[in-house]
């Protein structure tokens, strides 16, 4: 028997616009060396392996009711992947608060996180997926955009070198509690399309990388953050306006801040073994 989806689950894409923007943080505070090359033919496999894995503890974790708040192996499966969330929540909010901090010299991500913690806590799946398809939409304008201002500086000869020396060294893959929780946080008939979401984190980190190297160079060996990239864009007489995409990767991690926080109360109540319809607002 299917697990029922807890308080109608969240839509894959709504999990997912946090994870790319977490994913281009990465990219964003990255100053080592990266070859494009090595990122693909590393990361595309590690990826994959990501997407069979997470579909597979799935199946598992569904058939033994890990996140239904019945008994001690469940509350024990839902009090593990409370703590990773929590562990998640922290390091998003670094990672949010070191993006204001070094672009902006604001404070910003650590004055909203209380309002950010409540929104999450209070406010109902639905809420966040109606929301979600305005930040894509968001997303997406910004990327055309920053696609039209780079166009004339993109040179493909610039990811074959003369000098190029294959090592994946260089490559990371980042593990988000999301891909192993993925029949409590999505609906029965959805949780299956989110199984290809690293392959899609991986995507995002993917085109940055690209967008790197044909910019700058094969292999970046300035060291040059992800920054400069945004930095590049420009558009007839405007130009430097990384601002505005930073500020709609900002909103996009504070939308995954709410995201998280609310799954933590959702794995809290199933925890002290409350069932959905006790907990809904």
């Amino acid at each position: 028997m299917n697990q029922p989806a807890v308080n109608g689950g969240f839509a894959p894409q709504t999990l997912f616009l946090g994870l790319a923007a977490s994913s281009l943080a990465s990219s964003f505070l990255k100053t080592e060396e990266l070859s494009a090359r090595s990122f693909l033919l590393w990361g595309l496999p590690a990826a994959l392996g990501l997407c069979l894995l997470s579909a597979l503890l799935a199946a598992e974790f569904q058939a033994r009711e890990l996140f239904s708040g019945k008994g001690v192996f469940s509350r024990l499966g839902c009090g593990v992947s409370g703590l990773w969330f929590a562990v998640e929540l922290i390091r998003t909010v670094r990672t949010a608060q070191e993006v204001c901090w070094s672009q902006f010299s604001s404070m910003a991500a650590l004055s909203v996180l209380p309002l950010l913690l409540w929104a999450g806590w209070a406010l109902p799946e639905a809420v966040f997926d109606r929301s979600s398809r305005v930040l894509w939409w968001l997303a997406g304008l910004g990327a055309l955009l920053c696609a039209v201002g780079l166009a004339g500086q993109l040179h493909w000869q610039n990811l074959f070198p003369a000098s190029y020396r294959f090592t994946g060294a260089d490559f990371g893959q980042i593990l988000y509690p999301e891909y192993f929780a993925l029949t409590f946080l999505c609906p029965q008939r959805q949780w299956r399309k989110a199984v290809w979401m690293p392959l899609g984190s991986f995507g995002v980190q993917a085109a940055f990388c690209f967008g790197m190297a044909l910019l700058f160079g094969a292999r970046q060996g300035s060291g040059l953050p992800g920054y400069e990239l945004l930095r590049s864009w420009t558009l007839g007489a405007f130009s430097r306006f990384d601002a505005v995409f930073l500020l709609l990767w900002l909103a996009a991690m504070f939308f995954r801040i709410c995201v998280l926080a609310h799954i933590l109360r959702l794995l809290w109540e199933k925890f002290r073994g409350r069932s959905v319809c006790e907990v809904s607002p």
